[in-house]
């Protein structure tokens, strides 16, 4: 139902770079990372409505981002794009979960190996010991 990968991008994925043709993205070409996702589920998923995809990254710098993507056919693809500046920022894709939904019923998950839920905790608040 579900198939999750990443793959950098760099001048090598042009095709002018392996035919030899002029291309001015040679010069400058798009650096970073991808995230591409291919679903494929029985028509009667669509036909319930409200099919999506929620998809958690943590960035190597450990930030995170949620998105959640609506989906309209039974099979497709989606790339999620990490370019120049904001790969950079980021320090590329560490790891991602994406999950595909059906209404309020998850129907199937991947989550990549180095994928854990966040802990969060809460600040302790501290008191000042009166000086005596």
């Amino acid at each position: 139902m579900l198939s999750v990968h990443t793959d950098y991008l760099s001048r090598q994925n042009l095709a002018s770079y392996h035919v030899g043709t002029p291309d001015p993205a040679l010069n400058n070409p798009p650096i970073g990372q991808r995230l591409i996702v291919s679903w494929s589920v029985l028509e009667g998923y669509v036909e319930k409505g409200d099919l999506k995809l929620q998809i958690k990254i943590r960035f190597r710098n450990k930030e995170d981002t949620e998105q959640t993507v609506e989906l309209c056919k039974k099979s497709g693809i989606y790339v999620y794009s990490l370019l120049n500046d904001d790969y950079f920022a980021t320090e590329g894709i560490l790891t991602y979960k994406v999950e595909l939904w059906s209404g309020c019923e998850m129907i199937h998950e991947w989550v990549h190996q180095l994928w854990v839920e966040r802990i969060h905790l809460q600040d302790e608040v501290t008191e000042e010991i009166p000086a005596l």
